[in-house]
């Protein structure tokens, strides 16, 4: 996989969920993900600090893997699988968090 920048990373996983949000066709929804999304996505935080390169391009791939497994099913229309797959994504972004507040904080 080609390196990118923390910057580069951010955008893209932001238009990722952004195009997810915007599929519900709810406004009120794109609206609430607008306003909370710097907040919302906790991999803005996670890649910010100073990480080993390996275990940050580890990741990226993960995220990668993880986000082509919600778009395949959006697009075959297997809606159950495609909400599957986005709470394990959104499931193992809060277990990282999680673990990445613990470890600032010890």
């Amino acid at each position: 996989a080609a390196c990118k920048t923390d910057s580069q990373a951010r955008h893209e996983d932001y238009v990722f969920h952004r195009a997810v949000v915007e599929a519900t066709h709810n406004p009120f929804f794109v609206s609430l993900y607008d306003q909370l999304h710097e907040g919302a996505i906790p991999r803005t935080k996670l890649l910010s600090v100073e990480l080993d390169p390996e275990a940050v391009s580890y990741y990226l791939e993960r995220v990668a893997r993880e986000h082509a497994e919600v778009l395949q099913a959006i697009v075959s229309g297997e809606a159950e699988a495609a909400r599957n797959a986005m709470y394990r994504h959104l499931q193992r972004a809060y277990d990282n968090y999680a673990a990445y507040q613990d470890h600032s904080q010890a």
